[in-house]
């Protein structure tokens, strides 16, 4: 009877043990359209911890679900091609987001995670004369606090080619100041930037779209 009583008793416990593991679900969606993201990548990590305990893919509404899992507190993040990565309940894309509390065999339903969708911004650079200017660095400048600090920071860089063209790739949502710097050239001389050098040579000063000297 021993066996049997031992058969059984496991069978109970791995029963408790089934119901009390619990879930978190919800749905991904584009921030700004709030059309549903379908195959994007949702992990599920335990707060404080670096191990994985798992992922679930989105499906066609956008929607999500993580099954067994145990009491804790969890965190989770969206990651897709095209989209920056986003935590839930994070303000910004790569900051750090709030922690899911899950309880013995709860199942935590509705989480909603907007997922920027990146883009790409293409212009041309032309000289003084309205031909394509090569070899310009183009820098998208976007205003940030960092340290409680004000700041133009850099948030995307592209060189144009033969033909003045420049493309930047992976830009976040919002607005940025653009500015152009030819670097192929020889220190600027005295006086106003655009004049010739001593040398016949025209120096280009940094211009901030759409054609300023002035940020």
């Amino acid at each position: 009877m021993r066996p049997l009583a031992k058969t059984m008793a496991l069978a109970v416990a791995a029963m408790v043990l089934g119901k009390a593991q619990g879930s978190i679900a919800g749905r991904v969606v584009n921030s700004v359209t709030g059309a549903p993201v379908k195959r994007a990548e949702v992990s599920i990590v335990v707060d404080g911890r670096t191990d994985l305990r798992g992922t679930a893919p989105t499906d066609a509404d956008g929607r999500f679900v993580c099954n067994s899992l145990p009491a804790a507190r969890f965190r989770l993040s969206v990651q897709k091609n095209g989209y920056a990565s986003m935590d839930y309940g994070a303000t910004h894309p790569y900051m750090a987001g709030q922690v899911v509390v899950l309880a013995t065999g709860e199942r935590k339903t509705g989480l909603v995670i907007e997922l920027p969708q990146l883009s790409v911004m293409t212009g041309t650079v032309r000289d003084v004369d309205g031909g394509p200017a090569p070899r310009v660095g183009v820098q998208a400048l976007r205003y940030e606090f960092q340290r409680g600090k004000p700041m133009w920071v850099q948030a995307g860089w592209a060189n144009t080619d033969s033909e003045g063209h420049y493309r930047m790739f992976h830009m976040m949502p919002g607005k940025y100041l653009l500015t152009a710097k030819k670097f192929d050239q020889s220190p600027p001389p005295p006086g106003s930037p655009g004049q010739e050098s001593d040398t016949g040579r025209l120096v280009y000063a940094p211009t901030y779209f759409p054609g300023t000297l002035d940020r």
